[in-house]
């Protein structure tokens, strides 16, 4: 019994340690991706004339400096305010680099006056350096000039 509650506490701790943590958020530029290794393409697919697709596909390097190392990759839609009413989160594995793909119809009514960003969560040993890595989609010129 002793072993299960010291074990749950563990857990519990574990999580709680993951919930609490705050992460800076920086908005990568295409000089910041080349920089710190990202591979971002972007690219609409026009298959099908009347609805314009916008696809975001990026790859993170496997560590940021000497003790930084990805998280959490997700999407989300951001309103005029800011405020984001859809996110998606998945947890990254650790033997491969992390990828996020995202895509998002043009003509969609999300798409009207909301704001799609993709992003990736490094999470570090001095927590003062967490980043949220993030790309928004209204971005997607400066990033095909440099492709």
């Amino acid at each position: 019994m002793k072993k299960l509650a010291l074990f749950s506490f563990l857990v519990s701790l574990h999580y709680s340690a993951h919930a609490s943590t705050i992460i800076e958020e920086q908005i990568l530029t295409p000089a910041l991706a080349d920089d710190l290794g990202f591979d971002v393409e972007i690219h609409e697919d026009d298959g099908d004339v009347t609805r314009v697709t916008t696809i975001i596909e990026v790859t993170g390097p496997m560590q940021i400096g000497s003790n930084c190392r990805p998280s959490i990759a997700g999407t989300g839609i951001l309103d005029q305010k800011g405020d984001d009413p859809m996110v998606f989160e998945t947890v990254i594995g650790k033997e491969q680099p992390p990828m996020i793909l995202a895509y998002l119809r043009n003509d969609n009514e999300l798409a009207t006056g909301k704001e799609m960003i993709v992003f990736i969560d490094y999470l570090c040993s001095d927590p003062r350096d967490n980043r949220r890595y993030t790309i928004q989609v209204s971005d997607r010129d400066a990033f095909r000039r440099v492709q």
